[in-house]
């Protein structure tokens, strides 16, 4: 009996000692998401900071580094000006914006467009995201970029809104191309 209660005693101890591993692994997990994003996400081929008031617009090349799908994307920084306001933010990434793009090379469009249709948005600590489209890359060639307002929304505006041109490292996987 005495033998059965140490087995029962260690195994209760190394059920503890496994759950608290898996704690606090989870929590290193959740801690690190923002630097697990840095790392997969390569240095912006591309960001300027835009804004959300009519008229607004905006043209610039840029070039990209690696043969790879890219996303355009809008930016909108989390900061305690605007944390009253996330769920607004959110919500008004996820409808259509008013806005237009175009991206060309060598004057033939790569990518253009509107906000119609919910691509993809994503929201993190630093930041909440809206990918409006993506395009194949080259390397060596030069883009350019137009884009343009059409119509206030204040509460995006308020982020001190970018317009940010980049790739993850695993963009050009299978999964990529079947989600967008």
């Amino acid at each position: 009996m005495k033998h059965h209660t140490q087995i029962r005693k260690k195994a209760i101890r190394v059920f503890f000692v496994l759950s608290a591993t898996l704690c606090f692994l989870a929590t290193a997990c959740v801690g690190h998401c923002g630097w697990f994003q840095e790392h997969i996400r390569d240095k912006p081929a591309l960001q300027m900071p835009i804004q959300f008031a009519q008229g607004f617009s905006l043209t610039n090349s840029f070039s990209v580094t690696y043969s790879r799908y890219y996303w355009v994307e809008i930016v909108c920084p989390r900061s305690d000006s605007t944390r009253p306001h996330l769920h607004e933010v959110f919500s008004t990434l996820s409808k259509e914006l008013p806005i237009t793009f175009t991206i060309t090379c060598d004057g033939v469009v790569v990518a253009e467009g509107d906000s119609t249709g919910e691509k993809s948005r994503a929201a993190s600590a630093a930041e909440d995201t809206r990918i409006i489209t993506n395009f194949k890359g080259v390397p060596g060639k030069r883009y350019e970029l137009t884009f343009h307002t059409l119509d206030s929304v204040p509460v995006l505006d308020a982020t001190r809104p970018s317009i940010r041109i980049s790739t993850l490292k695993w963009a050009d996987s299978n999964l990529f191309h079947l989600l967008f």
